[in-house]
Protein backbone atom coordinates (compact mmCIF):
# COMPACT_ATOMS: atom_id res chain seq x y z
CA UNK A 1 0.00 0.00 0.00
CA UNK A 2 1.06 3.43 -0.57
CA UNK A 3 -0.12 7.01 -0.25
CA UNK A 4 1.16 10.66 -0.50
CA UNK A 5 -1.82 12.49 1.28
CA UNK A 6 -1.23 16.59 1.34
CA UNK A 7 -2.95 18.29 3.49
CA UNK A 8 -3.52 22.36 3.85
CA UNK A 9 -1.99 24.78 5.96
CA UNK A 10 -2.27 25.22 9.57
CA UNK A 11 -0.72 27.59 12.38
CA UNK A 12 1.23 25.83 14.98
CA UNK A 13 3.61 27.37 17.49
CA UNK A 14 6.55 26.97 15.46
CA UNK A 15 4.88 29.26 12.58
CA UNK A 16 2.92 28.00 9.32
CA UNK A 17 2.73 24.45 8.28
CA UNK A 18 1.50 22.82 5.12
CA UNK A 19 3.22 18.87 4.82
CA UNK A 20 3.59 16.86 2.19
CA UNK A 21 4.15 13.40 3.16
CA UNK A 22 4.93 9.73 1.52
CA UNK A 23 4.97 6.32 2.80
CA UNK A 24 4.91 2.63 2.18
CA UNK A 25 4.34 -0.57 3.86
CA UNK A 26 5.36 -3.91 3.09
CA UNK A 27 3.78 -7.39 4.66
CA UNK A 28 6.93 -9.75 4.49
CA UNK A 29 4.70 -12.72 5.80
CA UNK A 30 0.97 -12.83 7.32
CA UNK A 31 2.93 -12.55 10.66
CA UNK A 32 5.16 -8.94 9.65
CA UNK A 33 4.96 -6.25 8.31
CA UNK A 34 6.88 -3.20 7.99
CA UNK A 35 6.29 0.48 7.15
CA UNK A 36 7.69 3.65 6.82
CA UNK A 37 7.50 7.63 5.51
CA UNK A 38 8.72 10.69 5.34
CA UNK A 39 7.46 14.23 5.48
CA UNK A 40 8.09 17.48 4.80
CA UNK A 41 6.85 21.41 5.54
CA UNK A 42 6.29 22.97 2.20
CA UNK A 43 6.38 26.49 3.59
CA UNK A 44 9.06 28.19 5.80
CA UNK A 45 11.56 25.72 7.35
CA UNK A 46 11.31 22.90 5.97
CA UNK A 47 11.93 20.38 9.21
CA UNK A 48 12.03 17.02 7.04
CA UNK A 49 11.00 13.89 8.99
CA UNK A 50 11.12 10.13 8.99
CA UNK A 51 9.36 7.01 10.45
CA UNK A 52 9.73 3.60 10.55
CA UNK A 53 7.32 0.97 11.78
CA UNK A 54 7.00 -3.27 11.90
CA UNK A 55 4.08 -5.22 13.22
CA UNK A 56 4.52 -8.64 14.46
CA UNK A 57 1.13 -11.27 15.19
CA UNK A 58 2.47 -13.99 17.23
CA UNK A 59 -1.21 -15.36 17.50
CA UNK A 60 -4.04 -14.35 14.28
CA UNK A 61 -5.70 -11.74 15.51
CA UNK A 62 -3.34 -10.45 18.18
CA UNK A 63 -0.39 -7.88 17.28
CA UNK A 64 2.22 -5.96 18.49
CA UNK A 65 3.23 -2.37 16.65
CA UNK A 66 6.18 -0.53 17.22
CA UNK A 67 7.33 2.87 15.82
CA UNK A 68 9.76 5.41 15.74
CA UNK A 69 9.66 9.03 14.46
CA UNK A 70 12.75 11.41 13.94
CA UNK A 71 13.68 14.26 11.92
CA UNK A 72 14.09 18.18 12.55
CA UNK A 73 10.53 18.37 14.09
CA UNK A 74 11.42 18.64 17.92
CA UNK A 75 7.56 18.32 17.92
CA UNK A 76 6.95 15.00 16.37
CA UNK A 77 10.07 12.93 17.12
CA UNK A 78 9.13 9.95 19.56
CA UNK A 79 8.55 6.44 19.89
CA UNK A 80 5.83 3.81 20.53
CA UNK A 81 4.68 0.36 21.63
CA UNK A 82 1.47 -0.74 21.03
CA UNK A 83 -1.12 -4.01 21.46
CA UNK A 84 -3.91 -4.28 19.90
CA UNK A 85 -6.41 -7.40 18.73
CA UNK A 86 -8.58 -8.17 15.87
CA UNK A 87 -11.56 -10.24 15.15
Amino acid sequence: MRSTPTSLTTSTALGDARHLAAGAELWVNPRIGVRGGARINTIGSVRPTFSAGASFAPKAGFFVDGQVTLGDDELTKGWGLAARVTF
